[in-house]
């Protein structure tokens, strides 16, 4: 209901701010692309699918830690629904600190080096944080496996939209990165819970949602290692 409230200021906001000097400079120089959806997913094509690799542990971690989670303790580890999301708000205060953090420190020492330390570090603690968790689950070990997850999410967070926009060329960066994104977080993001719940129900081990988070976070760091690190480089 907020959303909706909001979204005309937002719409009323976004209509008076200026562009970026970048696109101004496309703008005047008549190189936007006509059909920016076409040419994202003909010449760019591979920068899209980099932008689809990228997001998936971020989005993965996100949905099944941060919003699946509580769910799932609360409903099947019988922690007390109140103690589930009290842990869930501090994991996002967690992650609203640090995010803008990472996000600077991705400008000193270069986006790949973080967003890599996250992803791989996504793929070797879940299986150890899942394990823990399941065994005496209390409020505590959530807590303490909630904001272990936060932390590695903003060091995800933090340098992933500049690195991102630093994929493509101003002439279809939006449509580019959105298509790529968008896909990532649909299919990652969007199933993970579902994903979650049947890898348990197929499994009857509490632990084997880690196995996805590890897919996932295999899948951004190999695109991560393939990728050249653009950080700080004029836009095109």
């Amino acid at each position: 209901l907020i959303g909706f409230v909001l979204a005309p200021v937002g719409l009323y906001l976004r209509s008076k701010v200026a562009e970026s000097p970048a696109f101004s400079r496309t703008v005047a120089q008549k190189q936007v692309a006509a059909n920016p959806f076409v040419e994202a997913l003909t010449t760019h094509r591979i920068p899209v699918l980099c932008a689809f690799g990228l997001s998936a542990i971020g989005t993965v971690g996100n949905y099944t830690y941060n919003i699946w989670l509580p769910t799932f303790a609360s409903g099947q580890l019988k922690i007390p629904r109140d103690v589930a999301f009290t842990s869930a708000t501090v994991a996002a205060i967690v992650l609203t600190v640090l995010t803008p953090v990472m996000g600077w420190l991705s400008d000193k020492v270069g986006r790949k080096p973080i967003l890599l330390t996250s992803a791989i570090a996504y793929g070797v603690l879940s299986f150890p944080l899942f394990s823990y968790l399941s065994d005496a689950p209390n409020g505590n070990k959530l807590m303490i496996v909630q904001s272990l997850s936060a932390v590695l999410l903003a060091m995800y967070a933090g340098p992933l939209c500049a690195i991102l926009s630093e994929l493509f060329p101003t002439k279809v960066r939006f449509t580019a990165l959105s298509i790529g994104y968008g896909m990532s977080v649909t299919l990652f993001g969007g199933f993970a819970p579902f994903i979650a719940e049947y890898l348990i129900g197929a499994s009857k081990n509490p632990v084997a949602p880690a196995y996805f988070l590890i897919f996932a976070a295999t899948v951004s760091a190999i695109t991560l290692f393939a990728m050249k690190d653009r950080t700080n480089a004029p836009l095109d």
